[in-house]
């Protein structure tokens, strides 16, 4: 699915999901601790909440136009991002951030999508890093996060969507172990012992 503003909105209008923890996942154990790789001092990983949505604002905001593209697959303007921050629904969805220690910037950011109304025991992950964090695998460690956290909300598999150009993307996912469709633009992982060893070397 292609996570718009416009069916972000009409997802988070159609009713409230609750998910449940099932067992302590990576997320937890890793929350509000300074990061182990030495390219990432500074930063914390934590579970977002209401309170962070301007920064999340500010992050969309600061990508630049390639980069929106590669996020929401479309060009998005300013006024759709203040449009898809407005429809974020935090029963729906997991969001984590990587933030600076000391100022509390935000500079990139995992979503997970829960309870898609079509397949309900999937959840769509995304991710965007400020560009001065490239090139660190911040990406890679934002998305394990996220896998973790679907995981643990008893997502049986993580999906991706992506663009043709994204190789950054493509490449990340497929060291995760995602089957990947290169022409669907698509990738899935489903949950299993393997997946789960993929995932945390």
């Amino acid at each position: 699915m292609r996570w718009t503003a416009a069916t972000a909105l009409s997802h988070a209008v159609g009713g409230s999901f609750h998910w449940r923890k099932t067992r302590k996942s990576k997320l937890d154990q890793a929350a509000s601790s300074p990061a182990p790789d030495a390219r990432h001092r500074g930063l914390v990983l934590r579970r977002l909440s209401r309170r962070d949505l301007s920064q999340v604002e500010a992050h969309f905001k600061g990508l630049p136009q390639a980069d929106r593209r590669n996020r929401f697959h479309t060009a998005a303007t300013d006024e759709a991002i203040d449009a898809y921050v407005r429809s974020i629904d935090f029963t729906r969805m997991i969001l984590i951030g990587a933030v600076m220690a000391e100022s509390g910037l935000l500079v990139g950011l995992a979503e997970a999508h829960l309870n898609d109304r079509d397949r309900p025991d999937s959840a769509e992950i995304s991710v965007s890093v400020d560009v001065g964090w490239r090139r660190r695998a911040l990406g890679h460690r934002l998305v394990v996060q996220a896998v973790w956290a679907a995981f643990a909300a008893s997502v049986g598999q993580v999906t991706f969507s992506f663009l043709p150009e994204n190789f950054a993307l493509v490449r990340l996912i497929s060291r995760l172990g995602a089957r990947v469709d290169l022409a669907r633009g698509q990738a899935s992982l489903k949950r299993s012992e393997a997946a789960e060893r993929a995932i945390t070397r």
